[in-house]
């Protein structure tokens, strides 16, 4: 049973890894569907370009990504502010977007937003009730 039990799980992690694989690649064909200038990165109007196409409506649906906010997106996608999204910015990035946020998620944005009240409020000598 235990022998049987090991044998499932390693099966669930294989077939995990082969998903994850399969998303890192339809995002780098993505990538460089979007990246029309041939650089390896994506400016702000590549990426909004891209959105006119269908296949990119398609995609970032199935990943359940609103198109409604492509500028914000952009913005998040641009970890280093550069103006330009590189390859591991756009995975990571996207990896990190699909998807509902999870309870979790946003219980620990809530903590890091009080924590940083708190700074604020000792670094100003205010009282924090007056930040929020």
């Amino acid at each position: 049973a235990i022998e049987l039990s090991n044998r499932d799980r390693s099966m669930m992690i294989t077939k995990q890894a082969k998903k994850r694989t399969a998303f890192v690649q339809h995002l780098l064909q993505l990538l460089r569907d979007m990246d029309t200038s041939g650089d390896g990165e994506i400016t702000r109007d590549e990426f909004l370009s891209s959105f006119a196409r269908p296949d990119v409506k398609e995609y970032m649906q199935a990943l359940s990504i609103d198109l409604d906010d492509a500028h914000k997106m952009f913005t998040l996608l641009d970890r280093d502010d550069s103006g330009t999204v590189g390859l591991m910015e756009f995975v990571q990035g996207m990896d990190k977007m699909r998807g509902e946020a999870k309870s979790s998620d946003v219980h620990f944005l809530t903590m890091q937003c009080e924590q940083i009240a708190d700074m604020m409020s000792r670094a100003l000598s205010i009282p924090r009730k007056s930040l929020t």
